[in-house]
């Protein structure tokens, strides 16, 4: 009668295999926290992006529709402040204007709104808005409506856009030249050829002689003295991203109701 050896693993393979599965386990697990370390990742960069653009689209529509040729009781309302009975974060400035709010749920802020956009004492970025000065009534107190942009923001900064300053009124006509020539042309009239102001000798005279005394370029502080609006507003954040600084994120902002045109020369 022939006898069947039993087949068995030795101690050694099963050293070996045990070395093997604990071997692949480690790299399984090292592969998969790396994926849940890039998804957190991921997700954290998600988060802060849509709160930047949030924020951007959110100060979009306030500072596009500042007004200009609205005048408060102490003068024109656009300018820079410091802090404000303790509102605002220490060292940090804010700004103040006026604009055109649309329709509200606070019938006191619909149409025409005071804003002031700051950072809280908890370095949140805010805007409120409130009744303007014209409309107040004699109670002292006034409603007044809080928004909170972002949180974890470490400084705000204004820089406000000076363009050359030119003679308006001499680009006035040069714009309006500009319109009748277009509309003949759309008309199909004939249009009699004649230089153009713009290439002419004399109109490249006086668009050197156009520029005017002042500030230009980009100023820091927007006094009430100034009693305009400036043609850019620049926003620059710095927030706070996984417990560290964060690199300071800036928002640029044209204001439609500047009276200050930047010209770009073609010579």
């Amino acid at each position: 009668m022939r006898i069947k050896k039993r087949l068995a693993f030795t101690l050694i393979e099963v050293l070996i295999s045990l070395a093997l599965t604990a071997l692949l386990l480690t790299v399984l697990t090292s592969f998969y926290q790396q994926i849940s370390y890039l998804d957190r990742k991921t997700e954290d960069l998600e988060a802060t992006h849509f709160k930047l653009r949030y924020v951007e689209n959110r100060l979009a529509d306030v500072l596009l529709n500042v007004w200009s040729n609205y005048k408060s009781k102490e003068g024109a309302l656009f300018f820079t402040s410091g802090d404000a009975q303790g509102l605002l974060a220490p060292g940090q400035p804010s700004l103040l204007f006026i604009l055109y709010n649309g329709c509200d749920q606070n019938t006191e802020i619909s149409n025409t709104a005071l804003a002031r956009l700051y950072l809280d004492k908890s370095h949140r970025l805010c805007v409120t808005f409130w009744q303007p000065d014209s409309h107040w009534p004699p109670s002292p107190t006034q409603s007044a409506k809080h928004e909170v942009l972002m949180e974890q923001v470490e400084s705000i900064a204004f820089k406000f856009y000076v363009p050359p300053q030119r003679n308006i009124s001499k680009l006035m006509k040069y714009l309006q030249h500009e319109k009748a020539k277009q509309k003949k042309q759309k008309e199909d009239e004939p249009i009699v050829k004649t230089p153009s102001p713009a290439n002419s000798p004399e109109a490249v005279q006086e668009m050197k002689l156009l520029e005017g005394p002042g500030i230009s370029g980009w100023v820091s502080e927007w006094p009430t003295s100034f009693q305009k609006l400036p043609a850019m507003i620049k926003i620059e954040l710095t927030y706070k991203s996984d417990k560290k600084e964060a690199a300071p994120t800036t928002f640029v902002f044209p204001l439609p109701g500047s009276s200050e045109l930047i010209v770009y020369d073609t010579n």
